[in-house]
């Protein structure tokens, strides 16, 4: 879970988006973006300047059934913050959801004066997944990773008796 959370942390701050694992607290999962907010009047939640609470950007899960371990992250790349309206992030009600795209968006307001914005950060959701399947494995040691179609994953575990 470790490595999955860090990973997620470094592949959005190689895109210019600093954050910390567990951000939220004492266990909670996932990748946290804890910044002050300097949006004036915004009516939006997310651009409250009062917010005391890490904004997450990325979630991770695992799952145990039948002998056999699965696991899942997810990074917020551009999706549309409407969306998690309905989502407490790790079950803590004072968090809320961000992505790379929105923190990008914030870092250019307030970063405007000082430097060009980042025209050259590609948010292309597949290639941004990618980044994170690289850095997983090589913080796991691994030198080189492979994509897997579901039907050839499932061949495979029943092949070794856990389907």
């Amino acid at each position: 879970m470790e490595e999955l959370e860090s990973s997620l942390v470094a592949v959005a701050a190689g895109l210019g988006v600093e954050g910390a694992r567990a951000g939220s607290g004492a266990g909670s999962p996932g990748a946290w973006v804890d910044v002050p907010i300097e949006v004036e009047g915004a009516e939006d939640p997310l651009m409250d300047p009062a917010r005391k609470k890490p904004l997450k950007i990325g979630a991770v899960g695992v799952r145990v059934s039948g002998g056999v371990a699965t696991h899942g992250a997810a990074l917020n790349v551009s999706p549309d913050l409407a969306a998690f309206g309905a989502i407490v992030p790790c079950g803590d009600e004072g968090a809320a959801p961000t992505s790379v795209a929105f923190e990008l968006q914030r870092k250019r307001k307030r970063l405007r004066d000082l430097a060009p914005p980042h025209e050259d950060v590609s948010l292309d959701a597949a290639k941004v997944g990618l980044e994170v399947v690289g850095e997983l494995a090589r913080r796991l040691g691994y030198e080189r990773t492979e994509r897997v179609g579901v039907e050839e994953l499932r061949a495979e575990l029943s092949r070794l008796g856990f389907l």
